[in-house]
């Protein structure tokens, strides 16, 4: 990471790059623009000491280190032209496999810091504080790595125990747990996996996923997590479940990271089938208009999909949507909470649907119908 070595030897393409110490690497990244013009900039804020505002996500963490002793850090790239997804895919899958091979994870990936720093309060400068050594034992200690087994649509895939398959049924999302973990969905013939998610609440995350118009032709299957695990923890994991499943078909989960429309969703789930309604030939015929053939009309289930159901919490109180005879939630299959609390911060865990937020067609319709009112 010298100055001159960044000049003379880095491909100015996209690409993957990895950083190391010693034996040891620190971090595993990706670039779309130019490996030299990224490589450069964060080796200057390292040096200078300016990372508390890099949009680097290592950048302080590789500071840290380099302030600690590990001021011979080396650097490797890959040139990649593929897309965004498949370099994506790619830092996960080199990321497991490092995970694998050390049973840690790079030292500074997940937005992770070192182990006797903590966040600052002042954001100038640097960004970190150092604490006593005695202060930092546990913290920045990674979750096992998941070793791949069976196929994805079993249910002790990654030897995690995940739920039975199921379509986003009224009742099946009533009975969810609200607690943290993961969830799969498939397409109808479980061809393929379509999408992976780590998520706070199940049952809040799947209820708004089964309002998009393809959740009617999907299944889905969650596996709770160790409770309590923190937020570079919960990345970890869901890092290796898409690692584990590009191990198995050379691909990311489908529409993992965003780079499809919902309408994609649609036609490659049904297979361009068209719906029970619309007959093939006035179909075939409005494709040739250039027309969107006429939608089915949605069932009372649908409906309620999309507006909330009738007993959802109206007024803040909580409502326990389990019926007694619930099955039993699955056991946790894998990985204990890290001993002691992590001083780190959580990884943002934000969950990205497809298509648009819940009530915002609502809302234009309203101001449409102000506005003629008004006239």
């Amino acid at each position: 990471m010298e100055k001159k070595s960044l000049s003379g030897g880095i491909d100015k393409g996209p690409g993957i790059y990895r950083i190391r110490d010693g034996d040891d690497l620190l971090y595993i990244g990706r670039t779309s623009k130019c490996l030299l013009k990224e490589l450069k900039g964060l080796n200057k804020g390292i040096l200078k000491g300016k990372v508390a505002k890099s949009d680097h996500p290592a950048a302080q963490c590789l500071w840290a280190f380099y302030n600690e002793g590990a001021d011979n850090q080396e650097v490797s790239v890959l040139h990649h032209d593929g897309g965004e997804d498949e370099k994506t895919v790619l830092e996960c899958y080199l990321v497991w496999k490092y995970r694998l091979a050390k049973r840690e994870s790079p030292h500074c990936n997940f937005k992770r810091i070192h182990p006797v720093y903590m966040k600052a309060e002042t954001k100038d400068g640097i960004g970190l504080e150092r604490m006593e050594d005695s202060d930092s034992l546990t913290v920045n200690v990674s979750q096992p790595p998941l070793d791949y087994g069976s196929s994805f649509k079993e249910n002790d895939w990654m030897g995690l125990h995940w739920s039975d398959w199921g379509g986003f049924e009224r009742k099946a999302l009533k009975a969810l747990p609200n607690k943290q973990g993961f969830y799969r969905v498939a397409d109808a013939d479980m061809t393929q996996m379509l999408l992976l998610r780590r998520v706070d609440n199940l049952k809040a995350a799947l209820k708004k996923q089964g309002k998009e118009k393809w959740a009617r032709h999907a299944l889905f299957s969650y596996t709770l997590s160790a409770e309590g695990l923190e937020g570079a923890s919960m990345a970890e994991v869901e890092n290796d479940l898409i690692a584990g499943y590009y191990e198995e078909t050379g691909l990311p989960p489908t529409y993992q990271f965003g780079y499809r429309k919902a309408e994609e969703v649609v036609k490659t789930v049904i297979n361009d089938t068209p719906e029970p309604s619309v007959p093939a030939e006035e179909e075939g015929a409005a494709e040739e208009a250039g027309q969107e053939p006429p939608e089915e009309e949605a069932t009372q289930f649908e409906e309620d999909l999309r507006t909330g159901f009738p007993d959802d919490e109206e007024a803040g109180e909580e409502v326990d949507h389990s019926p007694e005879d619930a099955p039993e939630e699955p056991e946790l299959g894998w990985g204990q909470p890290n001993p002691g609390p992590l001083s780190m911060e959580d990884v943002p865990r934000t969950e990205s649907f497809l298509g648009e937020e819940d009530g915002e067609g609502d809302k234009r319709g309203k101001k449409k119908k102000s506005k003629k009112r008004r006239k």
